[in-house]
């Protein structure tokens, strides 16, 4: 599989919309030229961003509990 992909394809892979895939370049995903996206650091980015996210909602959960 080739490393660079446009935003539709990396939205297909990520299973989001191509308008949400420029919301995450946005928020700092990186991306190579206009329209194209490395595959590899484009995965690592969102999998960082996912385990950020989910960390986050663990803390409150945490919290809630212990009230």
């Amino acid at each position: 599989m080739k490393d660079i992909v446009n935003g539709k394809q990396l939205g297909v892979l990520f299973g989001i919309t191509e308008r949400a895939v420029l919301n995450l370049v946005e928020e700092g995903m990186p991306k190579r030229t206009r329209g194209k996206y490395s595959l590899t650091k484009c995965t690592q980015w969102y999998i960082e961003k996912l385990k950020t996210k989910n960390n986050g909602r663990a803390s409150r959960v945490e919290k809630q509990n212990q009230s």
